[in-house]
């Protein structure tokens, strides 16, 4: 297993990755909202370039803003993201946004 890479760091959102052999895993620990969300997009898309099939590991999150959620659904829609450890209030989020869970979805 690959040490972890740090793809972005702010006071309230910390995005790493860790190269694996199949999808990689990309953590998310803090809070996305609309101070960081193009940064979140940024994050995801340099992750991407790492690896086409992606798992995001939400379960660090302590808030999602709508227009982070957005971003996470629309590359979970494309086939290539699969979200992982959804904490309660994130799923509720996601779902009231037509999420169902899992990739593709």
């Amino acid at each position: 297993m690959s040490l972890p890479q740090l793809l972005y760091v702010d006071h309230q959102l910390r995005i790493t990755c860790c190269p694996m052999p199949g999808p990689s895993i990309i953590r998310l620990v803090g809070e996305v909202d609309a101070t960081n969300q193009v940064a979140l997009a940024e994050a995801l898309g340099r992750a991407r370039r790492i690896d086409e099939s992606l798992v995001v590991d939400v379960s660090g999150l302590d808030f999602l803003g709508v227009e982070g959620a957005r971003l996470l659904v629309v590359s979970c829609r494309a086939g290539r993201t699969q979200l992982v450890g959804t904490p309660p209030h994130v799923l509720r989020l996601l779902r009231a946004m037509g999420w169902t869970g899992g990739q593709g979805a």
